[in-house]
């Protein structure tokens, strides 16, 4: 990366975890994690949620907030690894226990 020149990102949070936000964070990037329930959506939209219409919303969101507008969206807080290793265990049970087949007798 160039000397002087900022780098801004920014991703919806999901089921990844925030590896990713650690990783760009190290090199050197402002990345921030943003709840998916905050980003605006225009109703005509809303049927045709596309990762092209999203993409284009969170740039826009971006360049508001690098602009100091406040409340534009809502940052996920990001916690630390052992903080997302002790929820990682009982996210993989439900998701386990989700996937078994239910076998009634009677």
């Amino acid at each position: 990366m160039e000397a002087g020149v900022e780098i801004y990102s920014c991703y919806e949070a999901g089921r990844d975890g925030f590896w990713l936000h650690r990783y760009l964070v190290s090199c050197g990037i402002k990345n921030v994690v943003v709840d998916s329930a905050s980003i605006e959506v225009n109703r005509r939209y809303r049927r045709a949620k596309t990762d092209r219409i999203d993409a284009g919303k969170l740039l826009q969101m971006l360049i508001r907030d690098i602009s100091g507008e406040r409340k534009v969206w809502s940052v996920v807080r990001v916690p630390s690894i052992e903080q997302e290793d002790a929820r990682r265990t009982n996210r993989e049970r439900d998701r386990m226990l989700k996937n078994v087949p239910v076998t009634l007798t009677g």
